[in-house]
């Protein structure tokens, strides 16, 4: 049985304009490590992987089993000035759920957090007026 994992990880830095260092900082990984995956000397482990494909939004299984150069994935439409864009066809993209529903809660935390700094800023500027 193929293993795709060096193929798809220069494909993956390939199609989104990464270095193998940029594509290893992602990840936590040294260059010359992410140089034995390309060349196939060795792989990522499991947790690493996972994390890859999060990252891209992959399928682990297509990740390890298919060639991603010749598969069905595209590039998605990202805005001009963004030069490293995801790797994934909308119907490969079991996170997508997952990932709105954590913008969401993740946009609602940082509007409470500014709420609560214009609170603290407008106390603040209340006791510095008393105090003067």
């Amino acid at each position: 049985m193929n293993n795709f994992i060096g193929l798809n990880i220069k494909y993956l830095c390939d199609k989104n304009y990464l270095s193998q260092k940029e594509f290893g900082d992602l990840f936590d990984i040294k260059q010359s490590t992410v140089a034995s995956y390309v060349g196939g000397r060795s792989n990522p482990n499991v947790e690493t992987m996972q994390r890859i494909c999060v990252h891209f939004e992959l399928m682990i299984d297509d990740f390890i089993n298919k060639d991603l150069n010749a598969a069905q994935y595209t590039q998605k439409e990202v805005p001009a000035q963004k030069q490293h864009v995801s790797v994934a066809n909308e119907q490969n993209t079991p996170y997508n759920h997952e990932k709105d529903a954590l913008i969401a809660a993740l946009r609602e935390t940082i509007d409470t957090q500014r709420e609560l700094i214009a609170t603290l800023r407008s106390r603040l500027d209340n006791t510095q007026t008393k105090a003067s």
